[in-house]
């Protein structure tokens, strides 16, 4: 039985993909079955799903983010990567937490089917 998400930006429907693996959606699952052959042809080391990554600012721990994907690439680089059909709201401040906390160590991507493109950050001057 498939498990549907609703609320009010989207209607999404659990999908189970080839590796055997439950996805949040078509989307999120056809990018996992792109890594999958990417993997099997070599041409990344690994990958894993659904990846929590605390967000914590300061001293305080804002909450949790879950990444679709970790992708660790051939050179042991690793890249955050996140699948999305509509930037919500609150998946924008997310991800700018994301971007601000972990981008020194990973490479962060986006992919958007949808509506809503994601623009970088602006840069905080120090002083």
């Amino acid at each position: 039985m498939a498990w549907i998400q609703k609320n009010r930006y989207y209607t999404t429907k659990s999908v189970k993909g080839s590796d055997g693996k439950i996805y949040d959606s078509k989307f999120e699952a056809g990018y996992g079955e792109e890594l999958r052959l990417l993997k099997r042809a070599g041409k990344i080391k690994d990958y894993q799903t659904q990846i929590n990554f605390p967000l914590i600012v300061g001293k305080y721990n804002v909450g949790t983010y879950i990444a679709d994907f970790l992708v660790e690439h051939n050179n042991g680089d690793m890249e955050i990567v996140e699948t999305k059909g509509f930037a919500t709201p609150l998946f924008r401040l997310k991800w700018k937490l994301v971007e601000a906390i972990y981008e020194k160590d990973y490479k962060i991507t986006c992919i958007m089917m949808g509506k809503g493109k994601l623009r970088k950050p602006k840069r905080v001057i120090e002083f």
